[in-house]
């Protein structure tokens, strides 16, 4: 999953373009930061984000933009790692995971050496992330020589029925998922794996989350860790059922080696992936990704938005137009109001050519008065609620 990588210096450039009913949105949050297989949390007013090497390395930040690293190793040795995986060299922990629930922190990862899968998946908990004191609680589940799966690349999921869910898999037969005990985070004495994903060439780095009635499968195919030779890209698939069968848009699945392609990397990021997902507030979703720098190689951190507009994962939000308003929405609002409808440009000359007596609020299409800075929307369109137009008075 992973090979070290030195630090980068490449200026990464934020974009981002605003549309009133189509908000288009590809924002890369992280500037230039190093970062392999990222997974993000955030506690009080700080995000952190745990990736591959050393002792799992972290960078911390308080606007997803500005990062800094952080020398300190977050975990401590522990002897059963040599015991489990006899090829571990000690220093190079790979692709974290990160979770909160029943007051603690609990942090999944993979104890492997390159290019096997005698490996294991460990755990360590702790009651804060601010100057955290990581507890080890050992093994959670390895896999031999003789297994036909690959235990690394962590991800954990708890379901709306509260039952606590792992993913985990690379190389070998794909992407597999087991059922943990929430009291240990652990799986029961006797359990059972269900293949969630395979690949012709490589599947790895699964990630699983809920978006109302489906099930979405994030996984990363094909090469990472050769720098710009990476042919790393990411794909998905949603199901009705937490254990699948995972879909694509033309109905195959993913045990079947398909998937849908979200995300292939472009002149400027060779091979995305390593993706985790993360979200804020129950309702934005971001995923949070490495790719390879062109020019360096090395590995960068990415956060994006992503949204389920039709259903299917996207970097793009579409606001439907409420027919309805569409047709008559003097009436729908208030009376003497002209509702304007238009792109980031259209809207950036509206407000140019204002009188000094106009002021510009953004409304939802229910009506409710949002804000009245309409420039800091201007500014991140990220922040632009779902189904906004202006309305000028």
């Amino acid at each position: 999953m992973h090979k070290s990588i030195n630090s980068i210096n490449k200026i990464i450039k934020e974009t981002a373009s605003l549309s009133v009913l189509i908000v288009m949105c590809y924002i890369n949050y992280a500037s230039a930061i190093f970062a392999h297989d990222p997974v993000m949390a955030k506690e009080g007013s700080t995000y952190y984000v745990f990736y591959t090497g050393g002792l799992i390395n972290k960078v911390t930040s308080t606007n997803m933009s500005s990062w800094t690293w952080n020398s300190s190793s977050t975990l401590s040795s522990a002897s059963w790692w040599t015991d489990s995986v006899p090829a571990y060299k000690g220093n190079d922990l790979w692709a974290p995971d990160i979770s909160y629930r029943s007051g603690k922190w609990w942090m999944y990862y993979s104890v492997s050496s390159f290019g096997s899968n005698i490996s294991a998946i460990g755990l360590a908990t702790s009651t804060t992330l601010s100057n955290a004191a990581w507890t080890d609680k050992g093994c959670v589940i390895r896999s031999k020589s003789s297994n036909n799966y690959n235990c690394i690349d962590p991800s954990t999921f708890r379901d709306t029925t509260s039952k606590l869910w792992l993913v985990f898999g690379s190389f070998w037969n794909g992407i597999h998922i087991v059922e943990l005990d929430t009291s240990t985070g652990k799986p029961a004495s006797s359990y059972t794996l269900t293949q969630l994903a395979y690949h012709s060439t490589v599947v790895e780095g699964a990630s699983l989350m809920k978006w109302k009635s489906y099930y979405y499968l994030f996984v990363s195919w094909d090469k990472c860790c050769n720098g710009v030779s990476s042919t790393y890209k990411i794909a998905y698939g949603r199901a009705t059922n937490i254990s699948g069968p995972y879909y694509n848009k033309a109905g195959n699945k993913m045990t079947s080696g398909y998937g849908e392609l979200l995300d292939t990397g472009d002149a400027s990021r060779i091979g995305p992936g390593g993706e985790s997902i993360y979200i804020e507030n129950d309702t934005a979703v971001y995923l949070v990704n490495h790719y390879y720098a062109t020019g360096t190689g090395t590995a960068t951190l990415q956060i994006r938005r992503i949204y389920f507009g039709d259903g299917w994962v996207s970097f793009t939000r579409t606001t439907p137009v409420n027919k309805q308003l569409e047709k008559n929405p003097v009436t729908k609002i208030a009376n003497k109001t002209k509702i304007f409808y238009g792109s980031k440009t259209e809207v950036d000359k509206l407000s140019k050519s204002a009188s000094s007596n106009k002021s510009y609020k953004i409304f939802s299409i229910s009506g409710k008065n949002v804000t009245d800075k309409f420039i800091n929307y201007q500014q991140n369109s990220e922040h632009v609620p779902e189904g906004i137009y202006i309305k000028v008075q």
